[in-house]
């Protein structure tokens, strides 16, 4: 019973992907963050002169959307999503818009997404616009952690004071230790180890896929580094529970 559950689950997967296949070819790019890896989400169709800003109100803006922004723009996942002009610094009242737009957890680009370019039945206000932050170019991806099978034990992990646990303070921590892998959970863990650690054994945490076994399902989410307590759009997050964040500490 449970294989022909996991079967009927790769089909389901597999059917979507190409329910959301296009060949139309996407632009994007990220406005007002305050770094190159987070800020307002422009997109604009092959053969279009204008952008147009993504509504985070729309039908189809959520966590893995978002992703496949992050993926497409090359970055290998991402952080936060937004949806309420967070990134919005300038008039956009004029500007074009869309509404809708629907990607599978799997998507690697908005051009294996959905995307309704007329907008039918859709209204959206700039105070609305949709927003990433993606995870900077050493992240080598959010993975799952068992209870019963520690990937990283506890004699792997540095006690930072909880206040001062950042990316940056994890990575500096390992790299001091000379580890050349930096992993941060729960928003306040940093654990250190080496390249030979198989740290992907459970399998990456995708946006909408449960964590845990059914009987205690964990949804992936991201919690704020205790570290980083800047006010949105601009926070940190550093894993979630029962999921690392795994990073080249080189």
């Amino acid at each position: 019973m449970r294989r022909s559950i996991v079967v009927y689950s790769i089909l389901l997967v597999f059917s979507t992907s190409i329910l959301y296949a296009s060949s139309q070819q996407v632009a994007v790019r990220l406005n007002g963050g305050r770094t190159p890896f987070e800020g307002r989400v422009d997109v604009r169709r092959d053969g279009e002169n204008s952008w147009r800003y993504v509504c985070g109100t729309g039908a189809g803006w959520n966590l893995t959307v978002a992703r496949a922004v992050c993926k497409h723009l090359g970055y290998p996942a991402v952080m936060w999503e937004w949806h309420n002009g967070e990134f919005c610094g300038e008039d956009l009242s004029s500007a074009s818009f869309l509404c809708d737009i629907r990607c599978n957890p799997l998507s690697e680009s908005l051009e294996n997404c959905s995307i309704d370019w007329d907008n039918n039945g859709c209204q959206c206000d700039q105070r609305n616009t949709a927003g990433v932050t993606c995870y900077q170019l050493n992240f080598l991806g959010r993975y799952k952690e068992s209870r019963d099978d520690r990937i990283f034990p506890s004699n792997t992990l540095w006690q930072i004071p909880p206040n001062d646990v950042t990316i940056e303070g994890c990575i500096k921590v390992c790299r001091d230790r000379q580890k050349t892998i930096a992993v941060l959970a729960s928003g306040d863990e940093c654990y250190c180890g080496d390249d030979s650690v198989d740290y992907w054994r459970h399998e990456e945490a995708i946006p909408g896929f449960p964590i845990l076994p059914d009987s205690d399902v964990v949804m992936y989410d991201t919690v704020q580094c205790f570290g980083n307590h800047g006010e949105a759009p601009y926070i940190q997050g550093c894993g979630g529970n029962w999921q690392l964040d795994v990073y080249n500490g080189k």
